[in-house]
């Protein structure tokens, strides 16, 4: 029997057959789209859960984060040798009791709880950066101290209020305002040690009030569909994350800084493109029963 002979009579012609195998393989596709259906929709409906989840978590936490980001921004800038201008002693005095205290709210809550898990390390991070560097210098139980001349809730008019008031808090403020405004009495290393702290102070301050307030959008994008938008990332903060391994986080931020959509795959194109797949999958499925 020659060649294309034998191919031909390889083809099932009977109609019975031909029938049965287009059954089966319509139920095994009917079946798989329907099994692949449910499961994206079981993954749509627990990504939705938890986005909700994680923005009721952070609503209930918006009032410890938003000051304790907006606080290390504000004595960041009041720290920043590059103004030119001398600090305001009272309100870097004002800011770090803040700091201190919000930074003990969360830590009695367990620690951050953000939507990125890097962001929470890094952050976390420079918070006990910063933290340690008052505690080296004063020790903790100044740190105590310190912790309980504001609340969560204090405002700087009745902090003033308090400083003229009460003698042991005027006591503390004239101590921790000449950290950051007297090193030049100080005696040869020493000045250049204590500039260098308050700049680091500064820098990792800004960083921190930075990637808060992204870290806060980013839980947001729910709602507004769209990632948050990013300054400028300094080459400093770029060597901070690559040094601690954070390099896809850093990346991260690139794109949210060259506004690179966010564009998930809609959810009734993935279904499409699934029909599609299983359609060419049955083409293919029958021609080879019916060889």
């Amino acid at each position: 029997m020659s060649g294309p002979t034998a191919s031909i009579n390889l083809i099932s012609t009977d109609p019975i057959q031909l029938f049965l195998s287009i059954i089966l393989t319509g139920g095994i596709i009917a079946g798989t789209y329907e099994w692949i259906r449910y499961y994206l929709n079981k993954r749509r409906e627990e990504a939705v859960d938890m986005a909700k989840h994680k923005m009721d978590v952070l609503m209930k936490l918006l009032p410890i984060y938003i000051p304790l980001g907006t606080y290390y921004g504000s004595l960041s800038v009041e720290l920043d040798p590059k103004r030119g201008i001398a600090p305001d002693k009272k309100r870097c005095f004002f800011y770090i009791c803040k700091i201190l205290i919000l930074q003990k709210c969360i830590f009695d809550r367990g620690g951050l709880q953000l939507g990125n898990l890097d962001a929470e390390e890094i952050l976390t991070d420079l918070g006990y950066n910063i933290v340690t560097a008052i505690r080296k210098e004063f020790g903790y139980d100044m740190i105590a101290d310190l912790q309980r001349l504001v609340s969560q809730k204090s405002q700087y008019d009745s902090f003033l209020a308090k400083l003229n008031r009460e003698s042991k808090a005027n006591s503390l403020y004239i101590k921790v305002s000449s950290w950051f405004t007297n090193s030049d009495t100080l005696p040869g290393d020493q000045v250049k040690n204590r500039k260098e702290v308050i700049i680091e102070f500064a820098k990792k301050g800004n960083w921190y009030y930075q990637l808060m307030l992204i870290e806060l959008n980013r839980v947001f994008k729910l709602w507004y569909g769209e990632n948050p938008r990013v300054d400028e990332i300094s080459n400093e903060l770029q060597k901070y994350l690559v040094d601690r391994g954070k390099v896809m986080y850093y990346n991260q931020l690139l794109s949210f800084q060259r506004g690179i959509p966010h564009m998930p795959i809609p959810y009734k194109l993935k279904i499409y493109l699934i029909i599609l797949l299983l359609s060419l999958l049955s083409i293919i499925v029958i021609i080879l029963l019916i060889r």
